[in-house]
């Protein structure tokens, strides 16, 4: 990006020479074919597929087989489709912990297991002792050298390390070691074993991007392709992942069609041309931070709040001159909506954030959250 004029006037204002966006119009004039707008045809299938989990889920005692289960949904990216289940059964996993009742585990003593369980638990805010890995150490204080072998325990351990809290110090230690020993299996070419292979892609992977540093929308298509290269996966999660994935690319397509009109009836291109035009790119943050259906309008208002931030940002850093800027502040602090003094273009702008905050009033009150405008504000502040 380049800036013109360091000193600017109401006369002489700053350029920056921000590319135009790459998108235009292509999710407003996208035209949806057949198979991909038959939602629901797919949503009744999904419905069949999901209440097959359920019925495995409920058949499975809570063991290791029950935890893989609910780790393999939530990377497949169909979790939310068994929320409460998921929720019940790690309850009762939970409180089986706290309680010493470890006769359900004949496995307890496995590093997978243990390891899973507490990365699970831990995802889902409960507060779990990293002490447990203690029986994992030698006499020496050290995580025993046996466990190197156990590729499939070294990989949870190592997922579960990323889950530590600051002064946890073996969790530190724990993923020091199991990456150590993880490394040398990215090395080795894979063979004619397609099992090996798949195993040193997936710990590649793992290496380069764990879980929690990972973008969970993104990391579902990896698991996807992973897992369906696996023996003896199981056909029916596996289609309803797919079922998943493809309706929810239709109902972000669907989403970004809405964005994109909004946007263009705005035409701050044309009104507004020094700010930058990244719409999509802000939407696919905030699919990054929150993909699940049943967040659809706070990725519309986060989008719409988040270009409008850009816009602003660019006001201040490009275009505005001193004098104009200090009354956008003011204005802005005191939520002045007469916009009294404000040249046009920060009217302009005014304007679309008090239409979006409108939208957030209208639908959070209804809804009985009346003070989430509160936080939208601040959030604009």
């Amino acid at each position: 990006m380049a800036i013109k004029s360091s000193n600017p006037s109401a006369n002489e204002r700053r350029t920056a020479e921000f590319h135009p966006t790459v998108w235009g119009d292509f999710f407003l004039a996208r035209v949806f074919s057949d198979r991909e707008v038959n939602t629901h045809a797919c949503t009744t299938t999904m419905l069949v597929n999901q209440n097959s989990v359920k019925t495995i889920a409920t058949t499975e005692k809570l063991s290791e087989k029950q935890l893989h289960l609910i780790d393999v949904v939530e990377r497949l990216g169909i979790g939310y489709h068994f929320e409460a289940e998921i929720d019940e059964q790690l309850r009762q996993v939970y409180n089986g912990m706290m309680n010493r009742r470890l006769s359900p585990y004949d496995d307890e003593d496995q590093l997978f297991t243990t390891a899973l369980r507490f990365r699970l638990l831990r995802q889902h805010r409960y507060n779990v002792p990293s002490d447990i890995f203690n029986r994992f150490k030698n006499e020496e204080g050290r995580f025993d050298e046996k466990l190197e072998n156990d590729v499939q325990g070294m990989m949870s351990l190592y997922e579960a390390a990323y889950l530590q809290m600051p002064g946890e110090t073996i969790l530190e230690e724990a993923m020091e070691f199991a990456e150590g020993h993880l490394t040398k299996y990215t090395m080795a070419d894979g063979g004619d074993d397609q099992y090996d292979d798949l195993l040193s892609k997936r710990i590649a992977h793992m290496l380069k991007r764990p879980l929690r540093k990972g973008v969970e929308k993104h990391e579902q298509l990896f698991f996807i392709w992973a897992y369906e290269q696996e023996k003896g996966h199981n056909q029916t999660l596996l289609k309803l992942a797919k079922l998943s994935w493809n309706h929810l690319q239709h109902m972000y397509q669907q989403e970004l069609r809405s964005l994109t009109k909004w946007w263009i009836d705005l035409d701050f291109v044309t009104k507004l041309p020094f700010a930058r035009d990244r719409l999509i790119e802000i939407y696919f943050w905030a699919v990054g931070a929150m993909w699940e259906p049943k967040f659809t309008f706070s990725r519309y208002i986060v989008t719409k709040l988040t270009m409008l931030v850009s816009v602003i940002d660019d006001m201040y850093d490009v275009h505005g001159t001193i004098d104009e800027l200090e009354l956008f502040t003011s204005a802005i602090e005191r939520w002045d909506t007469s916009m009294k003094n404000l040249p046009d273009y920060m009217r302009t702008c005014y304007d679309a954030i008090i239409d979006v905050l409108d939208e957030v009033d209208a639908i959070t009150t209804k809804e009985g959250r009346p003070y989430c405008l509160e936080y939208a504000k601040e959030a604009v502040i």
